[in-house]
């Protein structure tokens, strides 16, 4: 396929119509700056090709302008069909009043809507071949996406296609294929799918029945053990059983709980008399201890009582003095806030005047950055006005490097062959006798004394009176042959300069030396353009025109008499520090007021506290002396009874106290009567068990001589070797289907090998111009995975994702022009497309990839668009610009 013309109206940034017309069947180079419209060329292609005319996805309503419209695109193409070369048209419409049209140019079909559609998938490979295009056509950044041909599955086919025309032992590995496809179904049958390690079908049932039993099996043996240790528990209880249950142990046991319990109900009969009588000690001691605390709780009522009136007179006191001095430090402290309320109130009259000063200066500043902008705004527009006038000599100027280059070319083959014709034509000297010039004649022209004519054809000379002179030149149609080329060089020369309107070639020169001063002028004021307005020229323009506004504002501030911001500023500091100073003495006085009021409030409570107390003593105590003497009289003499008593309660629990166990005695005696109560439940209890336990043994025997537990074992070992027989059959057969399919997988790697080496033959060339005797290595799914290069005297290699990212976007180049040379030599040729590609490519290596991509345009076509004007200067090929479009044509 080769694309001849990309026509697009209100696609993307082209709101008004565009074309690129002429694209060469070779190499061809569109170069411009950022926001050319670069990407969106690429992006019209693929939706004009691969998009449906009526889709309303996402992406393709984001193809709208800004302003709106309707998506148009145009592409003229030509394909070698078995029918000869043919021509097409194919245009479409999105969105709004979508259409789709395809035009034979050749032949004058005219196919719209789903059918052009139909006709225009089936030219370019059928469903799904657009892989090979998605393939070749390589957008910004993509060559650092991974390149996977395998991720296009609707790609694959046109792709295997292509490699198997190369490859005819291709078709060898087809039986390989379905011997493999074979052993993996046979695998996943029994383990689950390739690589799988878990048992499936047959395999798995007889791996789960010989699981289950084996414990089945196990169960039975360990049943047939209990039965045998049964048995023998069995007899060892009947023998415990008899030793228990006899007579003349029951009797000693009951005889042993009697004696116990007979010492044991004397010693608590002792004991109870004893605690009576320490009780009633307790008692006494307790009405002693008592009546002794009343009395002294008496005297030291006494005491209080005195001591207290005595400290409420020197409280009286000190109180007097500290309310006086409450008093001045009140008045002081005081006066010290009302002089702090005032500065404060001062400094805040000072920020409120600082506030307005800054405002105003504020204003002020903004009336001079409106100033800046305004200049900024028309410096802008001159230049862009400038951009605009530069643009449209260029536009208007055909003296272009293409065009120059063909006419140095034409000159070239002019003096080359006019070299020829000099060394191989005769050379006629014209030499007169005295008297006789100007009697010779050529084609009706005297000729003049010691002209020269070179006979590159047949030359008639005339001599009056006398006859012709016929000379023939040599080299007959070889001579005639260099005539015709030197005469196509001359026509194509004068072609040249007449398109752009030169007079000769120096003057050509001169024009396009003119062109490249207007591109260098033309860059110079775009870049100066977008220093002064970085955001655009509507972005500056409502910057200007809010400064504008704002200074507006500045002008109508009326500024009184008011003093600057920095004044202000050092005023309000001052009255700050007075602040700061006013405060630090005020501190610590109301501090000090405030603890010696503090200290006063603890006074009074301390005054309320003692007279509460005093109250309490003068209630509790008899009212007169006599009363208070006469009450100590009585607790004296109750103090003496209670003492009486204790020591009556003491001679008491004296004499009982021999009679009584001590608590170790009375211990024992206890413990011996549990033993022996404790003694006889235990040999109850455990005789019961022992009956219970024999009774259940006998009966767990008879369930077991019934299910004749001994065959059941027997039976169930048997299955367990016929089940173990079953596996390992199914695991021998798991194990050849394994080696068998590790064998074909190796064997499937070496075909492969074989089948990318249509690939690596075509990339081979490519890959040596940039890295001399490397290899690049794919994986299953065709996509490069990896480089191998020489390094010193052996090779290493490297993945390729860990290389840098201009090694990465070179070979991903390489790789492509690889594929696309494939699908040319296999009659499937696509044009391959790079949109920025090569960003990080060093002088060296970008030379290397230029050379490249000439070599391929050899055999496919190629299109270049680059945004690096200068860098791309060295890449020989088809220069294309933009050009408008007319809308009639569009509609």
């Amino acid at each position: 396929m080769k694309i001849n013309a990309i026509r697009l109206a209100e696609f993307g940034r082209f709101a008004e119509p565009v074309a690129i017309e002429g694209l060469s069947g070779r190499l061809n180079v569109l170069a411009g700056p950022n926001e050319l419209g670069k990407s969106t060329l690429l992006a019209a292609l693929r939706a004009g090709f691969f998009t449906s005319f009526g889709s309303q996805k996402k992406e393709v309503k984001e193809l709208r302008p800004y302003g709106g419209g309707a998506p148009t695109v145009e592409i003229e193409f030509e394909l070698e069909l078995e029918r000869g070369l043919r021509r097409y048209r194919l245009r479409k419409r999105f969105l709004s009043q979508p259409s789709a049209e395809l035009r034979d140019l050749s032949g004058g079909l005219l196919l719209r809507g789903p059918e052009a559609e139909a006709e225009l998938a089936r030219l370019t490979g059928g469903p799904g071949g657009d892989g090979r295009f998605r393939l070749a056509w390589v957008n910004q950044r993509g060559t650092l996406e991974p390149l996977a041909p395998a991720g296009l599955d609707d790609g694959l086919p046109s792709l295997h296609r292509a490699l198997a025309r190369e490859v005819e032992a291709a078709a060898a590995g087809g039986r390989s294929k379905q011997v493999h496809g074979e052993v993996r179904r046979l695998l996943a049958e029994v383990m689950g799918g390739h690589g799988g390690t878990r048992a499936r079908g047959a395999y798995d049932a007889a791996s789960k029945g010989l699981k289950a039993k084996s414990v089945e099996h196990a169960k039975a043996e360990a049943d047939l053990a209990l039965a045998q240790q049964r048995i023998e528990q069995l007899g060892i209880l009947r023998a415990a059983e008899t030793v228990l249950g006899s007579a003349t142990a029951t009797a000693d046991r009951k005889a042993r709980i009697e004696t116990a319990r007979t010492a044991l109900e004397t010693a608590r009969t002792a004991r109870g008399r004893y605690d009576v009588l320490a009780e009633a000690l307790k008692a006494a001691e307790g009405d002693l201890a008592q009546k002794r605390r009343s009395e002294t709780e008496f005297e030291r009522s006494l005491a209080e009582l005195a001591a207290l009136v005595a400290v409420e007179v020197q409280l009286g006191e000190r109180r007097a003095a500290e309310e006086t001095r409450v008093q001045t430090m009140t008045v002081q402290v005081s006066a010290g806030r009302q002089q702090l309320d005032g500065l404060r109130r001062h400094r805040e009259s000072l920020d409120r005047e600082l506030v307005a000063a800054r405002a105003a200066e504020r204003l002020m500043a903004a009336a001079v950055q409106a100033a800046e902008l305004l200049q900024r705004q028309r410096s802008a527009q001159d230049l862009a006005a400038r951009c605009r006038e530069l643009r449209a000599i260029l536009t208007a100027s055909k003296a272009t490097p293409d065009v120059l280059k063909a006419a140095t070319h034409a000159a070239a083959g002019i003096r080359e062959n006019e070299a020829r014709l000099q060394a191989a034509a005769p050379v006629v000297v014209i030499d007169y006798l005295p008297g006789a010039e100007g009697s010779l004649q050529v084609g009706g022209r005297p000729i003049g004394q010691g002209e020269t004519f070179l006979a590159t054809t047949p030359l008639i000379i005339e001599i009056a009176g006398i006859g012709r002179i016929s000379v023939a030149p040599g080299g007959g149609a070889a001579l005639a042959g260099t005539q015709a080329v030197l005469d196509a060089h001359r026509e194509a020369l004068t072609e040249h300069l007449a398109t752009a309107g030169a007079v000769d070639l120096a003057a050509l020169e001169a024009a396009v030396e003119q062109r490249r001063s207007t591109e260098t002028a033309h860059a110079e004021a775009a870049t100066r353009l977008a220093a002064l307005a970085p955001d655009g020229l509507d972005v500056l323009r409502q910057r200007c025109n809010a400064a504008m506004a704002c200074a507006g504002e500045a002008g109508e501030v009326a500024v009184e008499a008011s003093r600057p911001s920095a004044v202000i500023e050092a005023e309000i500091i001052g009255t700050a520090v007075r602040i700061t100073e006013l405060e630090r003495t005020l501190d610590p006085a109301g501090r000090e007021l405030s603890a010696v009021r503090e200290a006063l409030a603890a006074m009074a409570g301390e005054a309320e506290t003692l007279r509460r107390r005093r109250n309490e003593l003068v209630a509790a105590l008899p009212s007169t002396a006599a009363a208070r003497t006469a009450f100590a009289t009585e607790l004296a003499a109750a103090v003496a009874d209670a003492a009486a008593l204790v020591n009556r309660t003491v001679r008491d629990l004296a004499a009982w106290a021999d009679q009584v166990p001590d608590a170790a005695a009375l211990d024992v005696l206890q413990k011996a009567c549990a033993s022996a109560d404790a003694t006889e439940r235990t040999a109850g209890a455990e005789l019961a068990r022992l009956r219970t336990e024999a009774a259940r043994l006998e009966g767990a025997l008879a369930e077991a001589r019934n299910e004749d537990i001994e065959l059941r074992a027997a039976n169930l070992g048997q299955e367990v070797r016929h089940l173990e027989a079953e596996v390992r059959r199914f695991a021998e057969d798991v194990a050849v289907l394994q080696l068998l399919d590790r064998e074909l997988a190796a064997e499937e790697a070496r075909n492969r090998e074989q089948f990318l080496a249509p690939v690596m033959a075509r990339l081979g060339p490519y890959l040596d111009s940039l890295f001399p005797a490397a290899q690049v290595s794919f994986d299953e799914a065709l996509a490069p995975d990896g480089i191998e290069r020489l390094a010193g005297q052996s090779r290493i290699r490297e993945q390729l994702d860990r290389t840098s990212d201009g090694t990465q976007e070179q070979i991903a180049v390489l790789v492509r022009l690889a594929f696309a040379r494939l699908f040319a030599d296999s009659g499937t040729a696509v044009p391959l497309i790079l949109d920025d590609a090569l960003v990080y490519a060093d002088d060296q290596r970008i030379a290397a990839m230029f050379r490249a991509l000439e070599q391929a345009a050899e055999t496919h076509q190629v299109i270049v668009l680059t945004c690096r004007t200068q860098s791309f200067e060295g890449l020989r090929g088809k220069r294309l610009t933009l050009a408008p479009w007319s809308l009639a044509q569009a509609a």
